[in-house]
């Protein structure tokens, strides 16, 4: 552990930066500093890395709790997400909580709230935000507002659909109020699949109810 704190100093000296690192009887380190080109890693289960402010330029963010801040660029591998700016870069796992997303790539994980602005969505659970622009390739989608970007597949269970593309997946519930429907499932307890392939792009609208 003691090895782990100086590795840490020696960076900081190296680099010029504000540190603030404690040692709680519960291991948890908190930092307050600019990371550059830098993996910092923690693989004692006990241990846990505490990101309080500042901003990441590069490098790969292994595990931890990320409080606020701003991601320029990089590799984020787990952990939580509480709030921030992030710019551009590779989300592989973790849980988001809160925050602006501006671009880059999105691999898997848990979108609880915030504000998406554009990049690729390959897979993950979105329970409540904003979506402005992008791509979303698959995943499932409990609530929000979509209001422009291309859906190419995944199970939409609930939000609103102000514009978009729509390719292809199953929609549950919500409303939607224009846009491009491709192709696709609806399903409630009265129709239990319908497909819908070829709707007006112009102007598409349904409502109804869905329960168990």
């Amino acid at each position: 552990m003691k090895n782990k704190i100086n590795r840490l100093n020696k960076l900081f000296i190296k680099r010029n930066l504000s540190r603030e690192v404690i040692n709680h009887k519960q291991n948890l380190y908190y930092l307050l500093a600019d990371v550059k080109n830098e993996i910092i890693e923690f693989e004692d289960e006990n241990e846990f890395f505490i990101w309080k402010d500042g901003t990441w330029e590069c490098g790969t963010w292994e595990s931890g709790f990320w409080e606020k801040g701003t991601w320029l660029n990089g590799t984020w591998k787990s952990g939580n997400w509480l709030d921030g700016n992030w710019e551009t870069g590779t989300w592989e796992s973790g849980i988001w909580i809160n925050g602006t997303w501006h671009n880059e790539i999105w691999i898997n994980g848990t979108w609880e709230n915030g504000t998406w602005y554009n990049g690729n969505w390959k897979y993950g659970i979105w329970i409540n935000g904003i979506w402005k622009s992008g791509i979303w390739h698959n995943g499932n989608w409990i609530n929000g507002t979509w209001k422009d970007g291309t859906w190419e597949n995944g199970t939409w269970k609930n939000g609103f659909w102000k514009n978009g593309f729509w390719k292809n997946g199953t929609w549950l519930n919500g409303t939607w109020e224009d846009g491009i429907w491709n192709k696709g499932f609806i399903l409630n307890k009265y129709t239990k699949k319908c497909e819908y392939s070829e709707i007006s792009p112009n102007k598409v609208e349904w409502s109804y109810s869905y329960q168990k």
